[in-house]
């Protein structure tokens, strides 16, 4: 190329920018919620009810010269027994603790060292307004300690805040921790602050490529999707003991495209045979409300039409074992 037809500093294209980001919290600080707004649509189910998410879930934002790969965690907790002394541990009964509640932890304890940027969120109400308010926030920030990745602070459901001037005593208690590169404070829910903690991430993130298609905004398989979606209608519709002691399977997932249908077959696993009245319900009415609702939100994913055969199976303490996470699909057999 000539030196006249050299490209000026104007005129070079904008740096491309990619990578991967862990959203990381206590139980019910938003974190999915901030996933589907940064995203634009549903890719993690959000229920107003703490360890809703189980698993690592990837959600892709499109940026103009950049891709964010976000890792949706589960919410970091300490397990039953945890935080009790070695004597009280002791005096419990055995499988007390529940190897789903340290599968969880561990999920979230591992992306937390694959990414390029950890994105803490911490509630600007309730618990959570100091670092080291109780055992499980030091947890947390321990773990983002020994992380050793660059974090950012957000200090989500500002809109529950009666007076701005609320903040500035939480924001200055996470400063003096000296583990956040910058604090935003934001509203998941009503889109608040979102747009420019996406850009503090956008600019830190290192030169890269385009991981994924730009109409793609998960990695999730579509199996996975739906088990979410039925288990989502099932913390929705059941009070607060049967959600945690559910599982989807799906058994069957059959594309029909002669048809525009999709056919699925799914089981929904409770530990005790007492749970089993209360899911199904009189005459089959919860149960059948559980599968309609979820269709719904099945159908707005797949745009077809959908049969949704839901069952319910007793699989006792499932989710005590690693065997029994194995069995419902949370580890691999």
């Amino acid at each position: 190329m000539k030196k006249n037809e050299q490209m000026s500093e104007d005129q070079k294209p904008p740096t491309f920018r990619s990578g991967f980001v862990s959203l990381v919290g206590r139980p019910n600080v938003g974190k999915s919620t901030l996933l589907n707004q940064a995203v634009g649509d549903v890719v993690a189910i959000t229920t107003n009810l703490p360890q809703t998410t189980r698993t690592r879930i990837r959600g892709i934002v499109h940026r103009p010269h950049g891709q964010i790969v976000f890792l949706d965690t589960p919410g970091m907790h300490l397990a039953p027994g945890e935080s009790m002394s070695e004597h009280q541990r002791q005096a419990q009964m055995p499988g007390k603790t529940r190897a789903l509640n340290k599968y969880m932890v561990a999920e979230a304890r591992a992306a937390l060292s694959e990414v390029d940027i950890n994105v803490l969120l911490v509630e600007a109400t309730g618990r959570g307004r100091r670092p080291d308010h109780d055992p499980e926030d030091r947890m947390v920030t321990d773990a983002i300690r020994q992380s050793g990745r660059p974090t950012l602070l957000a200090i989500n459901k500002i809109d529950l805040l009666a007076q701005k001037e609320l903040l500035l005593p939480i924001i200055q208690a996470y400063q003096e921790t000296g583990l956040f590169e910058e604090i935003f404070p934001i509203s998941a829910l009503q889109d608040k602050g979102v747009d420019r903690l996406l850009d503090a991430i956008d600019s830190r993130l290192p030169e890269g490529p385009r991981y994924f298609p730009e109409d793609m905004m998960t990695d999730q398989p579509e199996k996975q999707i739906v088990a979410e979606f039925i288990r989502e209608q099932v913390i929705l519709q059941t009070g607060d003991e049967i959600p945690f002691s559910t599982a989807v399977e799906i058994l069957s997932f059959e594309d029909l495209p002669e048809r525009k249908l999709v056919r699925i077959y799914a089981v929904i696993h409770i530990e005790r045979k007492s749970q089993k009245g209360i899911l199904i319900g009189k005459q089959g009415q919860r149960l059948k409300s559980i599968g309609s609702q979820a269709r719904k939100s099945i159908e707005r994913m797949l745009a077809c039409r959908v049969y949704l055969d839901l069952r319910v199976k007793v699989k006792a303490g499932w989710s005590r074992s690693s065997a029994g996470l194995r069995s419902v699909g949370y580890e691999k057999k």
